[in-house]
């Protein structure tokens, strides 16, 4: 599972409260007319499962990131309080933000559970005081098939975030790109086709007998043993399952259609950081991908809801 920026001013975060929100059915395309050219600039980003603490924040932008992954859970019973505490903190800083749901992860979810998982990302985006308009992002952790009860389950999902005065945006794998870019341009892909932890493991006890020469293992014991190893993920690269080594790529390949990417994983040791902190980079076309205008001028859309 991710770079960017100069920010977000006042004007276009007033503009995004006052923002109309159409139908579910027919969202208002967002009002592009006060987004200014500090707006657009490609930016990078910081995503950390924790808050990465005030402390830190300086050293974080001085290393170039003016972004962060904001998350508003961890699943669907699990509400991340403190990022939620910290966003008009890290606001008045000039930080922009990927506002975070993680919803069901299942293959089959109830449609109406959509709903009401659309209407939990409402109030914690309120809760967090995000304006009405902005983005919140769906994340889909492994990648699901066009068509199916997940579809259904993420349309819901995303007509509640309609209906409450928000966009629904997605983060996924680029798999998944060809589908979602015909329901909104909220799109910010991760770089890895969809496989099963069978297939890692597999791959894992192929590896280890191949080049650590180790044997008589069991794939659980082969994937702990080279879980993090750079050397693992150019091998899965090399194997055609993995799209790049994510620990290595140099910048993320924005897919068109969508407005950001999550790269280089597992990363520590930033400058000013302690040590053993880690985080993932993104990438992003604009200073703020919760800002809904700003992410229809860098795509050239109008619709950015198509639901």
């Amino acid at each position: 599972m991710t770079t960017r920026r100069q920010f977000v001013c006042g004007s276009s975060l007033a503009l995004a409260s006052a923002l109309p929100i159409g139908r579910a059915d027919a969202a208002t395309p967002p009002d592009t007319s006060a987004v200014n050219c500090d707006e657009k600039k490609p930016t990078l980003g910081i995503d950390i499962y924790s808050y990465f603490q005030d402390a830190n924040e300086r050293a974080i932008r001085k290393n170039n990131c003016r972004l962060t992954c904001l998350y508003l859970t961890h699943s669907i019973t699990k509400i991340d309080h403190e990022w939620i505490s910290k966003k008009d903190y890290l606001a008045e800083r000039d930080w922009g933000f990927l506002p975070t749901y993680i919803g069901s992860q299942r293959d089959s979810p109830a449609e109406a559970d959509g709903t009401l998982h659309g209407e939990s990302a409402i109030k914690l985006m309120k809760q967090a005081q995000f304006p009405r308009g902005s983005v919140v992002y769906f994340d889909i952790e492994t990648p699901k098939r066009a068509g199916g009860k997940y579809e259904a389950y993420l349309r819901a999902w995303m007509k509640a975030v309609l209906k409450g005065g928000y966009y629904p945006g997605v983060y996924g794998s680029y798999l998944m790109v060809p589908w979602l870019t015909k329901i909104t341009s909220a799109i910010w892909t991760v770089e890895l086709p969809g496989n099963t932890r069978a297939t890692l493991e597999s791959a894992a006890l192929q590896f280890n007998r191949n080049v650590l020469r180790k044997s008589d293992q069991t794939g659980e014991q082969a994937l702990s043993d080279v879980g993090s190893s750079s050397e693992f993920y150019d091998f899965l690269f090399e194997q055609g399952i993995l799209a790049y080594n994510p620990k290595q790529f140099p910048q993320g390949i924005i897919r068109q259609g969508c407005i950001a990417t999550q790269y280089l994983w597992e990363q520590e040791n930033l400058p000013g950081l302690p040590p053993k902190m880690s985080f993932d980079f993104d990438r992003s076309l604009v200073a703020d991908p919760s800002n809904a205008p700003s992410i229809a001028v860098a795509l050239g859309v109008q619709d950015l809801i198509r639901i």
